[in-house]
């Protein structure tokens, strides 16, 4: 019965995250590849070579994000904070 439980829980677990995390692994392994062939066919030479600065803001991102989801819970301060840190990145790319 014990591991009936745990399994069940598991499998809950796994479903409730599911469609949460598979968007990401959606982005990543095909809207990325499909955009630089995109890019290939349009004649825009766009790589999937990322400098380090890009590589540093989309890890920082993904920080930021991760620690105003953690709790499970949102209000307007933790998405005004998420704006302003997309503003933040927005404003870097422009000036660098």
């Amino acid at each position: 019965l014990t591991i009936f439980i745990a399994l069940h829980t598991t499998l809950i677990a796994f479903w409730s995250c599911r469609g949460k995390c598979l968007s990401g692994v959606t982005i990543a392994l095909f809207v990325t590849p499909l955009m630089v062939l995109m890019g290939w066919a349009m004649g825009v030479p766009m790589t999937l070579q990322f400098g380090s600065f890009e590589t540093l803001v989309t890890f920082l991102a993904v920080l930021v994000v991760n620690f105003i989801i953690q709790d499970g819970e949102s209000n307007w301060l933790e998405g005004a904070m998420l704006l302003i840190t997309y503003g933040i990145i927005a404003l870097a790319f422009l000036l660098l």
